[in-house]
């Protein structure tokens, strides 16, 4: 299989950011109260984020035997839009500082892991 350009990938997570904003934009406009009358929130969340947390979770498995996200099986969108809802504004926040501070290292490391395990263990 061909390797694709770095800079396409770039291009390819710029459009999808661009494109995140603007959906969550109209979505909050359809959907700005619901029946009750409350304010309803839209909110997106860096990919890079939900990915740490399908693996903390081992969901990966979900879709394969040896855990790595399957991109041919579309069934991951379904995933990772549980992963978000299962997490508050506040949690992936804490988890985006978090990210930034242990920069690409970090999240490669075990640093990022035992980080998720702690914040989803505090009060």
């Amino acid at each position: 299989m061909k390797e694709i350009p770095d800079d396409f990938k770039q291009r390819q997570l710029n459009d999808t950011r661009y494109i995140c904003t603007k959906v969550k934009k109209y979505l909050g406009q359809l959907y700005a109260r619901n029946a009750d009358h409350q304010r309803v929130r839209v909110r997106v969340s860096k990919g890079v984020l939900t990915a740490a947390l399908r693996k903390a979770w081992n969901l990966n498995t979900i879709l394969s035997d040896d855990g790595i996200k399957n991109r041919a099986d579309h069934r991951h969108h379904a995933i990772d839009a549980a992963v978000i809802a299962a997490t508050s504004t506040r949690f992936m926040q804490s988890l985006s500082r978090l990210s930034a501070q242990a920069g690409k290292d970090g999240l490669a490391s075990g640093i990022w892991n035992s980080a998720i395990q702690h914040r989803m263990n505090a009060p």
